[in-house]
């Protein structure tokens, strides 16, 4: 005994020519419509009756009554005009619609695609960043334990960049309000970490500061590391919208 089969589901539009031939469609049956309408009443209104109504001997066959027809006339060709107005009036509302729907939803696929690649290439340059910082802690560690000078090189050694993309508000406001929260707290721990690593001196200045420059680094391998998969998760919910990342 076969399984009952899951209901079918409407193919999506593989093109988007297709996709406009659907939405075409519907106005051109409501435009034939239109003319029909038109062409009924202006032939409704134009018809002359005879006085003895014998034309209309056929129509009375099916039991219509003839002088009702004719006593309505101007009536049901004003009702037929009032449908075809109100028909023509969805007509251009719906085809003065279309290109602002199409505008938005081209809009909205092309934020979605920045947002799948852009999250993508950050969740791998923020698990770099976690092993640059990773890296700064053991220059630290080795620098206070020779008890050597901090250099330009250590200091350029220690240094963490953040990408260029973090700046522009566009990409930004497509990301959740939790992501941005959270790269927010990161981009402040960097920014206070490269401050620190600018001022400072001798073998990285006193004990305090010794302690201070070391744990700050560590902690921040922690939170780059967190950062680059939520990133990456993120990324992996905008690909699974549907469609191609690229196109």
């Amino acid at each position: 005994m076969r399984a009952a089969s899951a209901p079918e589901t409407p193919p999506p539009c593989v093109a988007e020519q297709e996709c406009d031939h659907r939405r075409v469609r519907p106005l051109r049956y409501l435009a034939a419509y239109l003319f029909v309408l038109a062409l009924l009443a202006s032939l409704l209104h134009s018809a002359q009756f005879p006085g003895d109504w014998s034309v209309l001997a056929s129509v009375e066959r099916y039991n219509i009554p003839g002088r009702w027809l004719a006593d309505y006339q101007t009536l049901i060709s004003g009702v037929l005009a009032i449908a075809a107005a109100l028909l023509g009036g969805r007509y251009l509302l719906q085809s003065a619609r279309l290109p602002v729907e199409d505008a938005k939803a081209q809009r909205v696929a092309a934020d979605r695609r920045r947002l799948a690649f852009t999250t993508g290439v950050l969740a791998h340059e923020f698990m770099r960043l976690a092993t640059l910082a990773r890296q700064a802690d053991s220059t630290i560690r080795v620098t206070i334990a020779a008890n050597t000078e901090v250099t330009d090189r250590t200091r350029e050694k220690t240094t963490l960049r953040l990408p260029t993309i973090l700046d522009e508000w566009e990409f930004m406001s497509l990301i959740s309000s939790e992501l941005f929260e959270e790269t927010l707290r990161v981009r402040d721990a960097i920014n206070r970490h490269n401050f620190d690593m600018a001022r400072a001196g001798g073998s990285f200045g006193d004990s305090n500061f010794r302690r201070h420059v070391q744990s700050q680094a560590a902690d921040l391998y922690t939170m780059l590391h967190h950062l680059a998969n939520r990133y990456a998760v993120e990324g992996r919910d905008a690909r699974s919208a549907g469609g191609p990342l690229l196109s």
